[in-house]
């Protein structure tokens, strides 16, 4: 699942779906809206919470606590690939601030 995540085409965007259980699973966007995979799904995270469909969310950097916390009943991760600093900042000039992460306890 994350050599899958890393390959792909910049002009695309994947996200590793782990969970319910050991499911592993790829999730690919064909023609994103905005240079940043966090943006694009993003925006299907806080569509989900709205619907009722998660209580919280948790970003957590690390592969390792990643996958064991979506292994957790009630529980899935969503995987991105790692932007080097000199990426993430020529994206941030370009579209602005990364969109706004949620803590909920």
């Amino acid at each position: 699942m994350r050599d899958q995540v890393r390959a792909t085409p910049d002009s695309r965007h994947a996200a590793g779906l782990i969970g319910p259980g050991a499911r592993f699973s790829v999730l690919e966007i064909a023609d994103p809206q905005s240079t940043l995979a966090v943006a694009t799904f993003q925006a299907f995270i806080d569509r989900f919470i709205e619907g009722g469909g998660a209580t919280h969310v948790d970003y957590v950097h690390g592969d390792g606590v990643l996958e064991r916390l979506a292994m957790n009943d009630g529980s899935v991760g969503i995987h991105l690939a790692a932007v080097s600093k000199s990426d993430l900042l020529r994206m941030v000039v370009r579209e602005g601030p990364c969109p706004a992460r949620r803590f909920d306890g």
